[in-house]
């Protein structure tokens, strides 16, 4: 009974099955191995297993075949290899290779299972021939967007030089409107150079990312905190901050993210009312990934970042984190409502999310989850 159950399976199976001998003969296959190939069952097994392989690859299939059988590997071995169809096609099968052993335990023949994955390697190689040409878009960007930042300061470094030396030599000569004016043009000049910085910025964050690596966020909080100094003067503000964790990160990058939030939070206090900005964490363990998947993880943390400034409408807060968003004038916060826009493509690069919540004049809340550890370091994870 046992043995006509296992004859029903292996003639009914959806996909290709054969039992191959020590050297690579067939000795039976069952009808979906054929129609795989495109050729009749006789036909198919008057011609050795290995024939029907292409010729660069048969070298890898009798090494996987004489391992298993020389070695005793009890486990199925799995391997991708390209094969031949009748009509000359040359297909991708996903090849599982088990080695069966008789009564006395000796190697008796190989059992195989083959499944057509052409379709699945042309997607594979299409992907990454798009990846290929992105990178190299990128990298051309990249040099396009370095030259024309270059291109772009050097005159205005001049418009700030000469207006400086305008100033000096003939501020008097200028009168309140001309002063004014020069005022005006160094101002706009110093905006363009701080949009054109931002921009870059932007665009760097995965072409000169570096590698993810153990960072103390401690650490990176105090450094950030010594670079907003001045702004802290300036304001009489004050930054609370609680114990954070050690993730796996691009240094880099997580320091960028909190100078600028932290940063944010200063600059958007009430008039008149001294910044106070609380840094705090929590952290979820390893287990389960969320939204029922059953996928495992490596634990999150979320960091969030509250202030006591002056809010925003609560549905402007999918707004703010777009490039050169801005919910105030110009005149009354400084900025080029690049920022956010960084924080965003920071987090999605390291697999996490980042939501703000607030309400007009009662503070806002960025929060920020990031995973403990990268499951793939150094590539853009979006689904954390």
């Amino acid at each position: 009974m046992s043995d006509r159950w296992f004859r029903d399976a292996f003639v009914h199976a959806m996909i290709g099955m054969a039992l191959v001998d020590l050297d690579g003969r067939w000795l039976a296959v069952n009808p979906a191995f054929p129609a795989l190939l495109g050729y009749t069952e006789a036909e198919l097994l008057a011609a050795p297993f290995r024939s029907f392989l292409e010729l660069n690859e048969r070298d890898d299939d009798l090494t996987t075949l004489d391992r298993l059988r020389d070695s005793g590997e009890e486990r199925a071995y799995t391997l991708e290899q390209r094969s031949f169809h009748k009509d000359g096609r040359i297909l991708w099968l996903l090849y599982s290779i088990a080695l069966v052993r008789d009564a006395a335990g000796a190697p008796a023949y190989f059992i195989t299972q083959a499944q057509d994955i052409t379709a699945h390697k042309a997607a594979e190689e299409a992907q990454a021939a798009v990846q290929a040409q992105f990178a190299r878009s990128n990298l051309a960007l990249q040099e396009y967007a370095s030259i024309a930042a270059h291109d772009l300061q050097e005159p205005l470094r001049k418009i700030q030089a000469f207006g400086d030396r305008l100033r000096l030599r003939h501020g008097a000569a200028l009168g309140a409107d001309g002063e004014d004016y020069l005022t005006r043009m160094q101002g706009a000049a110093a905006r363009m150079q701080r949009l054109i910085s931002d921009l870059l910025a932007l665009s760097r964050i995965s072409a000169t990312a570096q590698t993810f690596e153990p960072v103390d966020l401690n650490v990176i909080a105090v450094e950030v905190l010594r670079d907003l100094e001045v702004r802290l003067e300036e304001t009489g503000g004050r930054v609370t901050i609680g114990a954070l964790p050690i993730i796996e990160a691009d240094p880099t990058q997580i320091r960028q993210l909190l100078q600028n939030l932290l940063g944010n939070a200063l600059k958007f206090h009430r008039p008149g009312q001294p910044p106070v900005v609380q840094l705090h964490a929590t952290t979820r363990p390893a287990g389960l990934a969320r939204f029922g998947s059953d996928r495992l993880d490596y634990g999150h943390c979320e960091l969030v970042v509250t202030d006591e400034g002056i809010g925003f409408d609560a549905r402007y807060g999918e707004r703010i984190f777009g490039v050169f968003q801005r919910l105030h004038g110009r005149s009354e916060y400084e900025g080029t409502g690049i920022g956010l826009a960084i924080c965003r493509t920071i987090t999605e690069r390291h697999g996490g999310t980042i939501v703000a919540t607030s309400a007009p004049g009662q503070g806002a809340t960025f929060t920020i989850s990031l995973p403990m550890r990268q499951v793939n370091p150094g590539v853009t994870q979006h689904d954390s």
